[in-house]
């Protein structure tokens, strides 16, 4: 008889029955045994996977509000107002906050793709 999910050939005292016709060896019922054993609960959540990612798109969100705030600030105490400098520096906030939340993003995406490919490690 052959196992039903290796297809090794076993005997029929090593065979561990699923139902009247088909049989498994004993080392694909181990393996089925610990994934058995896993519960719900020992998966993580996507936010607890992507923590770091979520706290680096929240520090990119601030220095965008920080940026943009700072800049408006400095402009409005200068004497001499310069639209100008205003609109680089709001472009320089965003543009950090940008590479900042992009991060976060791709970190997000990397945490997810490592958690879907299967390692070969023992």
């Amino acid at each position: 008889m052959k196992c039903l999910l290796c297809a090794k050939e076993i005997s029929e005292e090593n065979a561990k029955w699923i139902n009247e016709e088909d049989a498994i060896c004993p080392e694909c019922a181990f393996l089925t045994a610990k994934l058995e054993l896993k519960t719900p609960a020992d998966d993580y959540s996507e936010d607890k996977k992507n923590s770091t990612g979520n706290a680096l798109q929240v520090v990119g969100i601030i220095l965008w509000v920080l940026g943009f705030l700072s800049v408006v600030a400095f402009n409005a105490m200068k004497k001499d107002f310069s639209l100008a400098t205003m609109i680089i520096g709001i472009f320089t906030a965003f543009t950090s906050g940008l590479v900042v939340y992009g991060m976060g993003e791709i970190i997000i995406l990397l945490d997810q793709i490592k958690h879907k490919i299967p390692t070969k490690r023992k």
